[in-house]
């Protein structure tokens, strides 16, 4: 019994190696998107948070629209965890009081608490 030559062994390694690629490529890619979503995800919570607690008009609108908009996209366990922590906030952000009224430095302390645990 032979067991061939050491061509033909290289040319057997290698179409195994290109199918191994050819099935598990789609799920690598797919896991970076993920990824990817889930740290911009991030990101845009706490810039968005930020803004808010500076004054800026447009930037609670725009953290519900982008939460609202992550929620109907595929997501995993850690973006469903992120958008509980950006809904969390967003509600924070509506319910702070004027930032001329006694509240106001203690809710913002308890929003910028919560922007920090954003992880």
């Amino acid at each position: 019994m032979a067991i061939g030559t050491v061509s033909e062994w290289v040319a057997g390694i290698s179409q195994f190696l290109a199918v191994c690629v050819a099935l598990f490529l789609p799920y690598y890619n797919q896991h970076k998107k993920l990824k990817r979503r889930t740290r911009n995800l991030r990101v845009i919570i706490k810039q968005l948070g930020k803004e808010a607690l500076a004054g800026e008009k447009k930037a609670i609108p725009t953290l519900e629209i982008y939460l609202t908009v992550s929620f109907l996209e595929d997501t995993n366990a850690d973006m469903e965890r992120l958008l509980v922590q950006g809904r969390v906030i967003l509600e924070t952000l509506k319910q702070l009081p004027d930032q001329d009224t006694a509240d106001y430095p203690a809710a913002a302390a308890h929003v910028k608490h919560l922007l920090a645990q954003v992880a």
